[in-house]
């Protein structure tokens, strides 16, 4: 999958729960710093949706294990 990232790929989002491992692997395999994505923020701890490394001004590429209709992909623009 590394040859298949975006050349200016900054940071690699993976949604909660099946693209967590897909991101930490390519992750690991490509050096770029990872970010974990849940579908709502929790209300404790640090309430942030997004956890890992920081995607607020950055190209981020969004990672899921299996794709249906998109609509959990297009939520994650919202971090």
């Amino acid at each position: 999958m590394a040859p298949l990232v975006p050349s200016g790929t900054q940071v690699l989002a993976g949604l909660e729960m099946g693209g967590i491992p897909v991101v930490a692997a390519l992750g690991r395999h490509t050096g770029l710093p990872c970010a974990f994505v849940r579908r709502q923020a929790k209300p404790y701890g640090t309430c942030r949706l997004a956890e890992g490394a920081e995607v607020a001004g950055r190209k981020v590429l969004v990672i899921e294990d299996v794709v249906t209709s998109g609509g959990q992909i297009v939520g994650t623009r919202r971090c």
